[in-house]
């Protein structure tokens, strides 16, 4: 499992214990009705902003999961 932190305009908003429930705590608190799976993927992966109603998301995992994850996803 793996933990991934999720930042709020810069500033830690929670620290979930896998990406899918990050997802679930994500949609649960901004109201939107996907998961945005791959908004956080792409986030902790290529450090891309998910912005939503004008709030800037960013996350985290840690530096090993992140680099692995980026080498089996350009490896495709």
């Amino acid at each position: 499992m793996i933990s991934v932190r999720i930042f709020k305009n810069g500033e830690l908003l929670k620290e979930c214990e896998s990406i899918q429930d990050a997802g679930r705590y994500l949609q649960q608190y901004t109201g939107d009705r996907f998961k945005r799976f791959n908004a956080i993927q792409n986030g902790y992966c290529y450090g891309d902003i998910w912005s939503y109603k004008g709030a800037s998301y960013t996350f985290e995992v840690s530096d090993e999961f992140s680099s692995n994850r980026r080498r089996q996803l350009e490896s495709k």
